[in-house]
């Protein structure tokens, strides 16, 4: 991220805000780290006894605002629920979407990971055959998408 943070600064095709949002693209990465990062020491100093914090209705508060309150506006705003039930429905929604968006962490870090020590290369993924196809038709008629194979296309 660093080093194209200079790139992107010197770029004269975009406006200020335009370079703001790339910045803060190549920045995901490590914020969604640190945050994460909080969250796991803090988990780990609540079961190891090392913080006692003393719950009032007022942190719990702050807690579910801070936590979950960004990723249900998110939700709310792209669904553009209008009725009550429509409204119910999105929050459900976006608690469901809460709890998924924890599964990228194990991404975030390896992302974080590889741009602190510079890793540029990507393997590529391994691509087997499914099947013997059969390469002595001529082109159209080996079936219609979705049709059986072999069929005759129409």
């Amino acid at each position: 991220m660093i080093d194209l943070a200079g790139a992107v600064l010197r770029d004269r095709s975009h406006g200020i805000m335009a370079k703001l949002s790339q910045l803060w693209y190549l920045a995901t990465p490590i914020v969604q780290a640190w945050v994460g990062l909080s969250v796991v020491l803090s988990i780990v100093f609540l079961i190891t006894g090392q913080v006692r914090p003393h719950w009032t209705i007022i942190m719990a508060v702050l807690f579910y605002l801070f936590t979950a309150v960004p990723g249900i506006i998110g939700v709310l705003h792209a669904r553009h629920g209008r009725r009550v039930r429509d409204i119910l429905v999105d929050l459900l929604i976006a608690h469901g979407y809460l709890i998924y968006s924890w599964i990228i962490y194990p991404v975030v870090y390896r992302a974080l990971f590889r741009q602190l020590f510079g890793v540029r290369s990507w393997v590529k993924t391994k691509r087997e055959a499914l099947s013997d196809a059969d390469d002595s038709a001529p082109p159209g008629e080996m079936g219609e998408i979705g049709g059986p194979s072999g069929a005759p296309a129409r």
